[in-house]
C-alpha cells in the first residue's frame, strides 16, 4: 500500500512539471482533430433529398464523409504522434543529462525501477489523454451527422475506421518513444542522443540504400524490379522510416484483405515496439549516474556504430568520387575512388569518436579500429568494382536447378505497368525443363562474360529457383538471340500463359477493344465480342506458337483490348496489344461474323492504284547508282546486316550510318510523302499483284533481332485515299532494289541535259 501511494505521489509530482506539455499537446490535438472535422463537415455539400431517395447517393456521401477518419486521421495523427514521441521521450528522461538532476531524482525515497515507471507512464499519458479526448469529442460531433447520413451502419464504420487509425497512431508514438528512450539511455548529453536517434532511426535503411546502389551500379545483371523483401525488412528495422510507412498505409484499408494486411503491419511494428521497450529498460538498469554530461561509454555500442557508419561513409565516398571523376579511367580513376573512400570513412569515424568522447583530441583514439574499418571498406568497394564474388557470372550446377521464370519485353502482348507486372509474373511462372533452362543460363552467363554485342542480344528478366528452395534474380542483357536457346522457353505453355494468353479473370474486366489497320482506328465498346476475340486469340497462339513469337506471316490488324480502369478495384490494370496474322483463323472468323471482315482481309489488287516504297532520305543528286542500290539493300534487309553505328537501320536511317555506307555529305531524314525522298512508285497491275502478299496492314512493335522488322510504304487507292502499310525486311524482290539505281541514272541524265 505504501509503495502504491509513493508511486501515485511521484506521478502527481512529475505531472506538475509537465503541465506545459499537457497544454501544448491539447492545443495541437484539438486543432488537428475536432477543428479539422468541423472544417471538413462545413465543406461537405450534401443533397439530403437525393441521399434519402437513392442508395447509391447514400453510399457516395458516406464514403466521402468517412474519408476523414482514415485518409486524414491516420497520416496526420501519425505525424503528430511521431513528433510527440520525440518530445515526450526527451522530456520524460531528460534529467539523466544533468548531474545535479540525476542526484536529486536518485535520492528520492523510491526505487529506481519505480522512478522509471513514473517517468515512462507520464511520458505516454501527457500525449495520449489529450489526443484520446479530442478523438472522443470528434466522434460525438460526427455521430449525429453520420447517423442521419447512413444510419447505424455508417456510425459503426466510422468507429471502426477511427479505432484502426488510433491503433496505428498509438503504435507510431510508442515506436518513436521507445527509440528515444534507448538513445537517451546510452547517451550522456543531448548531442549524443540526437546522433543515436538518427543512427538507430534511419541507419539500417541508409546502409541498405548505399549497398543497393553499389549493386545497381556495378552488377550489370542486378534485377532492380523484383519484390524487394530485403528493402521492406530494412525499413521495418528503421523505426523512424517504419513509422512514416505506417502513417501512410491508409490505402491498405480499402478491402477486407487490405485491413488484414494493415493489421499485420501494425502487429510487426508492435513487435519492434516491445523489443525497443525491453532494450530501453535494460539499458536504464545498466546506466551509470556518472554518464550524465558525458558522451557515450557503452563500448560495444560505440564500436558497432563507428564500424557501420565508417563503412557506409567510405562506400558513399567511393560513389561520390566515382561520379566526380567519371571520365577518369584506369589506375588513376581507381586511385581517386580509393582516396574518396578513405577520406570520408576516416572523417566520419573520427567525428563520431569526437562526439562520443566530447573532446576534439579523441579523433584518433581508435587508430587500429579506424584502419581496420578503412581496410574493410576498400575490400567491399573493390569486390563490387571487380565482381570478386562472381555475381554477374554465377551459374549453378544443372543438378541444383528446380525451375525457371523469365520475361522478355520484346516477346509479350502486355502494354502497361511493365515493372510491377514482370515482378508478379516471375513469382508465379514455373518452367521446369531443366535441359532448356541450363542451356539458356549457360548462354546468358557466357554472353555477360564475353560482353556480346548488345544490339544482337536479348534482355531477359530471370528468376532461378534451386532445389534447396533458394531463388535468385538476374536481368541478363547479353542473351544470344538464338531460337535454339529461347524458343524452348518462350514457346513453353507456362511462358505463353503469362506473356501472351489473356486470363479468364482478365476477360471479365474487358470493356471493349480498338482495331488498328492502315493508319486508321475503330473503337468498339462490346464486352461480349472482346471476350470472344480473347478466347480465339489464345487458341491461335497455342496452335502457332513459334510463328507468333517470331512475328512471321502477314500482319492483318492490331487489336487493343481494354480493361476496366478502376485504381481501387484494379490498381495494376493491364491492356493487351494483339498482333493478328493471316494464319490466325479463329480471331479472323470472330471478327468476320461480327461484321468487320474488311479489317482482317487482304486488299484487292483492283482497289490499289499504286504502291510507293522509298529510302526516306534526301537526295542531292551526287549519289551514284551503286551507292543507292547498296543503301536500298541495307534499308530493305536483302543482304546480311553489317554493324556500323550500333543501330539496326530501318526507314529511320541515321546520317552517320549512311556516310559509313559510302554516301558523302550531310543527310537528314524526310517523310516518305516528301518529294525529296527517293521513292519508287509501283503502278503496273502485275507488279501490284506481285507485291500484294508482302503488304502488312500494321506493324510489329518488337525490335528483337529474332522478330521480323518492317519498312513503311504507302498504298494509294483508286478512290484517291492513301494508307499506310509495311513490308517485312528481307522479302522485297531484288528487281525493285535495283530500280533505285535508275533514280541515280535519271538524275545524272537530267544534269547532263541541263548543262
Amino acid at each position: 500500500m505504501m509503495s502504491k501511494r509513493l508511486f501515485c505521489r511521484a506521478m502527481r509530482e512529475d505531472v506538475r512539471h509537465k503541465i506545459w506539455m499537457l497544454v501544448f499537446f491539447t492545443m495541437v490535438s484539438f486543432l488537428a482533430v475536432p477543428m479539422s472535422w468541423l472544417l471538413v463537415r462545413s465543406n461537405l455539400e450534401i443533397d439530403w433529398a437525393k441521399v434519402h431517395s437513392s442508395v447509391r447517393e447514400t453510399e457516395i456521401a458516406v464514403k466521402e464523409a468517412l474519408y476523414f477518419f482514415l485518409q486524414y486521421l491516420m497520416p496526420v495523427g501519425g505525424i503528430i504522434a511521431l513528433m510527440s514521441g520525440l518530445v515526450a521521450g526527451l522530456s520524460a528522461f531528460g534529467y539523466v543529462f544533468h548531474k545535479n538532476k540525476v542526484d536529486t531524482f536518485h535520492s528520492l525515497p523510491i526505487k529506481r525501477s519505480m522512478l522509471y515507471g513514473v517517468c515512462y507512464i507520464n511520458g505516454i499519458l501527457v500525449w495520449l489523454l489529450p489526443f484520446l479526448t479530442c478523438i472522443l469529442l470528434t466522434l460525438l460531433l460526427a455521430a449525429g451527422f453520420m447517423g442521419r447520413l447512413g444510419g447505424v451502419s455508417a456510425v459503426i464504420q466510422m468507429c471502426g475506421m477511427t479505432g484502426l487509425s488510433l491503433l496505428a497512431i498509438l503504435t507510431i508514438f510508442l515506436m518513436v518513444y521507445h527509440l528515444v528512450i534507448v538513445a537517451v539511455m546510452v547517451s550522456g548529453n543531448i548531442l549524443n542522443t540526437l546522433v543515436n536517434i538518427l543512427f538507430l532511426g534511419v541507419g539500417p535503411i541508409c546502409f541498405y540504400a548505399i549497398w543497393r546502389g553499389f549493386y545497381e551500379f556495378y552488377m550489370w545483371t542486378f534485377y532492380n524490379y523484383k519484390i524487394d523483401v530485403w528493402g521492406t525488412a530494412m525499413a521495418g528495422i528503421s523505426p523512424l522510416i517504419s513509422a512514416f510507412q505506417l502513417a501512410f498505409s491508409t490505402n491498405q484499408a480499402y478491402s477486407q484483405k487490405g485491413v488484414w494486411n494493415l493489421m499485420w503491419i501494425i502487429a510487426i511494428n508492435l513487435g519492434a515496439v516491445v523489443a525497443l521497450g525491453i532494450c530501453g529498460w535494460i539499458l536504464y538498469l545498466k546506466r551509470d549516474s556518472e554518464l550524465a554530461e558525458q558522451g557515450v561509454r557503452f563500448k560495444t555500442f560505440t564500436a558497432i556504430l563507428r564500424t557501420v557508419c565508417g563503412v557506409a561513409a567510405g562506400m558513399g565516398g567511393w560513389g561520390i568520387f566515382t561520379m566526380v571523376t567519371d571520365n577518369v579511367g584506369g589506375i588513376v580513376g581507381v586511385a581517386w575512388k580509393s582516396f574518396g573512400a578513405i577520406l570520408v570513412s576516416v572523417f566520419l569515424f573520427g567525428l563520431l569518436d569526437v562526439i562520443f568522447h566530447m573532446e576534439f583530441g579523441a579523433f584518433l583514439t581508435h587508430k587500429r579500429h579506424m584502419a581496420v574499418t578503412v581496410f574493410v571498406t576498400l575490400i567491399i568497394c573493390f569486390a563490387f568494382y571487380r565482381d570478386w564474388f562472381g555475381y554477374d557470372t554465377y551459374l549453378p550446377e544443372k543438378e541444383e536447378i528446380a525451375q525457371l521464370a523469365v520475361m522478355d519485353s520484346q516477346f509479350m502482348n502486355r502494354n502497361s505497368n511493365y515493372n510491377k507486372m514482370t515482378s508478379e509474373i516471375l513469382e508465379q511462372m514455373e518452367i521446369q525443363d531443366v535441359e532448356a533452362i541450363y542451356r539458356y543460363l549457360e548462354s546468358a552467363v557466357t554472353g555477360e562474360k564475353n560482353g556480346s554485342n548488345y544490339w544482337e542480344c536479348e534482355t531477359v528478366e530471370t528468376k532461378v529457383t534451386l532445389k534447396n528452395g533458394r531463388s535468385y534474380y538476374r536481368e541478363y542483357h547479353h542473351v544470344p538471340s538464338s531460337e535454339e536457346i529461347l524458343w524452348p522457353l518462350f514457346s513453353n505453355e507456362e511462358y505463353l500463359k503469362y506473356a501472351y494468353f489473356i486470363e479468364e479473370e482478365a476477360m471479365e474486366e474487358l470493356k471493349g477493344f480498338d482495331l488498328y489497320r492502315e493508319g486508321e482506328r475503330l473503337s468498339l465498346s462490346n464486352e461480349r465480342l472482346a471476350v470472344q476475340i480473347a478466347r480465339a486469340y489464345n487458341q491461335d497462339v497455342l496452335e502457332h506458337k513459334e510463328e507468333v513469337l517470331a512475328g512471321e506471316g502477314q500482319l492483318l490488324v492490331r487489336i487493343w483490348l481494354e480493361r476496366e480502369n478502376d485504381a481501387i478495384k484494379n490498381p495494376s490494370s493491364i491492356d493487351y496489344s494483339l498482333e493478328i496474322y493471316s494464319y490466325m483463323e479463329h480471331v479472323a472468323e470472330v471478327i468476320r461474323q461480327a461484321g468487320y471482315g474488311e479489317w482482317v482481309s487482304e486488299r484487292e489488287a483492283a482497289s490499289i492504284s499504286d504502291i510507293r516504297i522509298g529510302l526516306c532520305v534526301q537526295l542531292d543528286g551526287t549519289e551514284t547508282e551503286e551507292e543507292l542500290i547498296a543503301l536500298a539493300m541495307k534499308v530493305f534487309g536483302v543482304q546480311e546486316e553489317q554493324e556500323t553505328s550500333g543501330q539496326m537501320i530501318t526507314d529511320g536511317i541515321m546520317a552517320e550510318t549512311m556516310a559509313a555506307e559510302g554516301i558523302g555529305g550531310d543527310r537528314f531524314m524526310v517523310p516518305l510523302e516528301d518529294e525529296a525522298s527517293s521513292v519508287l512508285r509501283i503502278t503496273h497491275r502485275a507488279e501490284i499483284e506481285e507485291l500484294l502478299p508482302y503488304l502488312n496492314y500494321t506493324t510489329g512493335e518488337s525490335s528483337s533481332p529474332l522478330r521480323k522488322q518492317y519498312v513503311r510504304v504507302l498504298v494509294g487507292g483508286v478512290d484517291g485515299k492513301v494508307s499506310e502499310c509495311y513490308i517485312q525486311k528481307g522479302v522485297l524482290p531484288m528487281k525493285y532494289i535495283l530500280r533505285f539505281g535508275d533514280i541515280a541514272r535519271e538524275e545524272e541524265a537530267q544534269g547532263s541535259v541541263g548543262e
